[in-house]
C-alpha cells in the first residue's frame, strides 16, 4: 500500500454542493470517475510523503496556521473565474478561481501566504513535496482517457453546465483539511501519484479539519 498526504481548503457548503453536482454530472456523462473519488476541495499541497512520526507535528502546525489566518482575516473570498482544460493531453478539467479580496487588517496573511506557511510547516518536518497543484482550482474531471474530440465536447459541456448553475460570485473559505490518501495500485514513485496511478482504488480520510472563519 502506498500512502500520501494532502492539505486542502474547503469552500462554503452551499457552493461546494453546487460544484459537487456539476462534477458528478460531468463525470457520469463521460464515464470518467477519477475526480469523483475525491472530496470537493481546492488543493494547496497534494500527494506528499510524510513520516508517520511527523503527522502529529504537521497537524499541530496546520492548526496554528489556520488559527492565525482566521484571526487576521475577517473574510477572504475566492471568485469563480472559468471552467478550463489543463494544458497537454492530461484529460483534466478544472474550475479555476481568482482571489477576490479580503476584509482584513493591513499586514494580515493572504490566501497565498497561508499556502506558503503550510509549505514551511511541511519542510520543517522533512516531508517530500513531490507535486504541487495550483492553489485556486477544483478538479471537475481528472485523467480522462477520452479521444480528443470527445474531450473537447466534455470541456464545452462543463462550461455550459457551470453557466447554468448560477454559482455565487464570491465564495468564502470554510475550513482547512489535512488528508491521508491510500492506494494499493499507485507505487512509491512520485510520478505514479502525479499521473493518476491512484485512480483505480483511491481511499482517503480527513485526519483533521481547522476552521478558517
Amino acid at each position: 500500500m502506498s500512502v500520501r498526504y494532502g492539505v486542502s481548503v474547503i469552500p462554503q457548503p452551499t457552493f461546494t454542493a453546487q460544484v459537487h453536482r456539476l462534477r458528478q454530472t460531468l463525470c457520469s456523462q463521460y464515464a470518467s470517475w477519477a475526480a469523483e473519488m475525491h472530496m470537493v476541495h481546492l488543493p494547496l499541497v497534494e500527494y506528499f510523503r510524510c513520516p508517520e512520526e511527523a503527522v502529529k507535528t504537521v497537524d499541530t502546525g496546520l492548526e496554528s496556521a489556520a488559527r492565525e489566518f482566521s484571526c487576521a482575516n475577517q473574510e477572504t473570498t475566492l471568485s469563480p473565474w472559468a471552467v478550463v482544460a489543463a494544458a497537454g493531453n492530461s484529460g483534466n478539467i478544472f474550475l479555476e478561481f481568482g482571489v477576490a479580496g479580503a476584509a482584513a487588517q493591513p499586514g494580515s496573511p493572504t490566501f497565498g501566504q497561508l499556502r506558503d506557511a503550510i509549505i514551511r510547516i511541511l519542510e520543517q518536518v522533512h516531508t517530500q513535496i513531490e507535486h504541487e497543484n495550483h492553489p485556486c482550482r477544483i478538479a471537475l474531471m481528472q485523467h480522462a482517457n477520452l479521444p480528443p474530440g470527445v474531450f473537447d465536447s466534455a470541456v464545452t459541456f462543463a462550461q455550459r453546465a457551470a453557466a447554468g448553475l448560477d454559482m455565487a460570485k464570491l465564495v468564502s473559505l470554510e475550513q482547512l483539511v489535512f488528508i491521508r490518501f491510500e492506494s494499493d495500485i499507485a507505487g512509491e514513485d512520485g510520478n505514479d501519484w502525479n499521473r493518476g496511478g491512484w485512480s483505480a482504488d483511491l481511499r482517503w480520510r480527513i485526519i483533521n479539519s481547522y476552521p478558517l472563519n
